[in-house]
């Protein structure tokens, strides 16, 4: 007989054990539905005469400036982390006591294991000002965002036709 039979069964019988009771209906009706709260996307324009579009505005300059300059100050300052960090790790991995030094420890050892650990204060402080003008510039774009127009798209559609030999030529334009 296969194991997997008796194993099926336990798991059946504890799935049927934790089922919850079946209850019966109410012959009661059932109630009836809310009315639809959301706007009714099928229902017909209230203007016949307006087509709308949007489009978004552009941003004025100071506030380009702006997001500009602390994305530049953003980037300015993460590279000036990203050196500190990697002379610190380079100063580190010479002084490393994983590698044979030998030499005995010195002033001028000491010199550069200062330097190593300024180098590391540095490239954080840096990282962190970066950071900071990250949340900036995304504060700035948030805060400056200039909205959109809304175009009355058939206020500037200009009907044309032309008779031409064998017929007519019917159209439309339209600029936004």
């Amino acid at each position: 007989m296969n194991r997997a039979f008796p194993v099926a069964a336990l798991a059946a019988a504890v799935l049927a054990a934790l089922a919850p009771p079946a209850i019966a209906d109410d012959a009661s009706p059932a109630p009836a539905p809310a009315p639809a709260s959301g706007p009714d996307y099928f229902a017909r324009p209230r203007s016949e005469d307006k087509l709308m579009m949007r489009r978004p505005r552009s941003r004025p300059r100071k506030h380009k400036l702006l997001i500009g300059g602390l994305a530049a100050g953003a980037a300015v300052f993460a590279g000036a982390g990203l050196y500190f960090h990697l002379d610190s790790r380079r100063i580190a991995n010479e002084l490393s006591a994983d590698s044979p030094q030998g030499t005995r420890w010195s002033e001028e050892l000491q010199d550069k294991y200062d330097r190593g650990q300024l180098d590391g204060t540095l490239a954080i402080a840096s990282y962190v000002i970066a950071g900071g003008l990250v949340g900036g510039v995304i504060a700035a774009v948030l805060w400056t965002d200039p909205g959109e127009d809304e175009i009355d798209l058939r206020a500037r559609v200009r009907p044309t036709a032309a008779v031409i030999p064998g017929g007519c030529a019917v159209g439309a334009a339209w600029r936004w």
